[in-house]
């Protein structure tokens, strides 16, 4: 039975791999009785449909302009994407300066009153020390 099928596929302008695949026969495999411009084309849905060839040559070119507009489009797209990231990068930089900056006095004000804390305590540390504690308490007992 599958020699039949084959045979049968082989008239239609085709083998049987072609049909299984959804591979489409060129004009070269079409028999010379259905030459007459026309083509069998198989449309998205599954049906046979006959085109000429322009009507084929109008479809290409239809999907062309199609995909050229696509791609324009996803083009102009991605310039916007671009662009928008260019001036985040510049508005994030200066943002970064501007907190390292900030980061960097207040770091210094920190280390000065650090500084001026500590020497504040000492002093106090070192009046108690001396001025008011217990004379007895300064001295190690032995």
């Amino acid at each position: 039975m599958a020699d039949a099928t084959e045979s049968a596929d082989t008239v239609a302008g085709g083998d049987a791999a072609d049909k299984k695949s959804g591979v489409k026969p060129t004009a070269e495999q079409v028999p010379d009785g259905q030459s007459n411009g026309e083509l069998t084309a198989t449309s998205g849905r599954g049906k046979n449909t006959t085109m000429t060839e322009e009507e084929q040559e109008n479809r290409r070119r239809k999907r062309l302009e199609l995909n050229r507009k696509a791609a324009q489009e996803s083009r102009r797209r991605k310039k916007l994407r671009i662009e928008e990231l260019q001036r985040s990068v510049v508005y994030l930089t200066r943002e970064n300066c501007e907190l390292r900056e900030q980061n960097e006095l207040l770091r210094q004000m920190l280390t000065a009153d650090v500084a001026s804390e500590n020497s504040a305590l000492i002093d106090r540390y070192a009046y108690r020390l001396f001025f008011l504690a217990d004379p007895k308490d300064l001295w190690p007992k032995h």
